[in-house]
């Protein structure tokens, strides 16, 4: 099995999972929103429940269908020979990207998400976001940054790792 198998593998896992926190969620959220007599959270639907669930079911459609585009240019795709002694090394750079990409897709979002609230309290309430939800608004974003650090810096963190197993 190739790491670009490997890594494959992972962001269809990644997909699944995104699809079913979708799945879990929607409900509740629909519940909450249109078994109101609130109009503007009626009105605040699409925006803050819609909208973020469609950015998850895009970014999930993408890890299952378009894996080899993400992934082509990051992971060479050796085989597990003998001959190929950076084999383990090369798999370090596969998993580091697969949780790098794992992380931006669930944090994307979220961020998206917490924008979305953000704006809709300040237009429709004139308020700002609940301390939890600003904490949860940079929590997701501090995620979205360490996604990017590792998809980006993979090469090093690999080589830190084996560095730190010798």
């Amino acid at each position: 099995m190739s790491h670009r198998n490997i890594l494959i593998i992972i962001l269809k896992l990644a997909s699944i999972f995104l699809i079913i926190q979708v799945l879990e969620t929607l409900p509740v959220q629909y519940g909450s929103h249109l078994n109101t007599d609130d109009p503007y959270l009626r009105s605040a639907f699409f925006s803050t429940v819609l909208f973020p669930n469609l950015i998850k079911i895009a970014v999930a459609l993408v890890l299952w269908f378009f894996p080899n585009s993400l992934i082509k240019s990051v992971i060479p795709d050796t085989e597990l020979t003998s001959e190929h002694s950076d084999f383990y090394k090369n798999l370090d750079v596969a998993v580091l990207t697969g949780v790098g990409i794992y992380l931006m897709a669930f944090s994307i979002a979220d961020v998206a998400y917490y924008f979305v609230l953000k704006n809709e309290l300040s237009q429709q309430f004139g308020s700002s976001l609940e301390p939890q939800d600003h904490a949860a608004l940079v929590a997701s974003v501090i995620q979205l940054v360490i996604g990017a650090v590792i998809i980006f810096g993979n090469k090093g963190i690999a080589a830190l790792i084996v560095k730190a197993r010798q």
